[in-house]
């Protein structure tokens, strides 16, 4: 199984609420909110999620709804961060990351 850590800044843990409720809607697996500090001294909110197809669906609509309340969102997959400043390029950045989330499990399989 493959989870996500979802993390807003401090400021904006609220946000989080929304992506809990949802999933939660859909019975789908999330952690509770945690409060972490990092090394530099930034505190965030984060969650742990699942991975699934519904999970994704989920993840991309409330990162659309933040790009076009903020502007700009910031996605990292796999270690690499993705800066979208539009509400197209964060629908880009969904869509790559359920071909990332769907090439995994096929690789997964491919494994067993």
């Amino acid at each position: 199984m493959t989870h996500v850590v979802v993390s807003v800044p401090a400021p904006d843990a609220a946000d989080l609420e929304v992506v809990i409720d949802d999933l939660q809607t859909r019975h789908l697996s999330v952690s509770p909110e945690v409060d972490v500090r990092s090394l530099d001294g930034d505190t965030a909110a984060l969650i742990v999620i699942l991975l699934t197809s519904q999970a994704i669906e989920v993840l991309g609509h409330w990162l659309t709804a933040r790009a076009r309340a903020r502007k700009s969102t910031s996605v990292t997959f796999d270690g690499v961060t993705i800066t979208a400043n539009s509400v197209a390029e964060v629908e880009r950045v969904a869509a790559s990351l359920r071909l990332a989330s769907t090439d995994k499990k096929k690789q997964k399989k491919k494994k067993k």
